[in-house]
């Protein structure tokens, strides 16, 4: 006969109820497993074995012991004092011995007033003359210091016939210099034709000259208007000299 659903007896859900008595407390359950550490228990021995050495009093089945000398780790299989409790080895826990640091290496590590002496630095020329600056890196300074040494070098290398920015071309036109056997060097170079107030020669023989300014006082002989010849002038030729001139034949 088949089955058809007329109906749900279930009820709505109630209130809560009221919060009852506290129960009695129950008994204390056993620790569980505890980790103890020393270097008491040793040795990699897979058979259980008493320490009595190990100097542990309150031991239960599946405690652990870590050795921290050697890493290794032990399960206890019996419980009880030192003199009884039974240990295995299980695993070691210390990882591989790394690889000695190479003395080398750590003697190139400077302090902060080490001795840089024997350091390499890796550096590259700077792209422009400037100053070096304080608390800039080595690679810069080296790269700012490599470029003015160029710089001085290639200035140091340059021929004297060079146009170079800051450097002077020798040569003969007015924004060079001479040098060797330049003409110029020896070039006595006559004095030009110039006007020479007689106040300011103290000095020389005024020879086939004329003085400008004349004066007839004779004690100014020397000055004004006066020359001197070598010889006396021949009568009856025509004189060069102003007249008003005072003529003076040497001896």
């Amino acid at each position: 006969m088949a089955k058809v659903l007329i109906g749900n007896f279930k009820g709505p859900k109630g209130e809560t109820g009221e919060k009852g008595a506290q129960g009695e407390t129950g008994a204390t359950g056993s620790r569980g497993s505890k980790w103890f550490n020393g270097t008491g228990i040793t040795g990699t021995s897979t058979t259980a074995t008493v320490f009595a050495g190990s100097g542990l009093e309150d031991v239960l089945e599946d405690d652990y012991y870590l050795n921290t000398a050697t890493g290794n780790t032990y399960r206890c299989t019996l419980g009880g004092a030192s003199t009884v409790a039974k240990w295995v080895y299980i695993a070691n826990i210390k990882g591989p011995q790394g690889e000695s640091a190479n003395e080398d290496v750590w003697k190139e590590k400077l302090d902060a007033t080490g001795d840089g002496s024997n350091t390499t630095v890796v550096f590259s020329q700077s792209s422009k003359l400037e100053n070096i600056t304080s608390g800039e890196k080595q690679s810069t300074l080296m790269g700012k210091i490599m470029k003015a040494i160029r710089e001085f070098i290639d200035h140091k290398d340059t021929k004297g016939t060079a146009s170079v920015a800051g450097h002077l071309k020798i040569g003969t036109t007015s924004d060079t210099a001479c040098a060797g056997n330049d003409d110029r060097l020896s070039d006595e170079r006559a004095p030009k034709s110039h006007d020479q107030s007689a106040s300011t020669i103290t000095g020389g023989t005024f020879k086939g000259e004329v003085i400008a300014a004349a004066s007839t006082d004779i004690s100014k002989a020397h000055v004004a208007n006066h020359v001197t010849v070598d010889t006396k002038p021949t009568v009856g030729v025509a004189s060069t000299f102003p007249i008003g001139t005072y003529i003076h034949v040497k001896k």
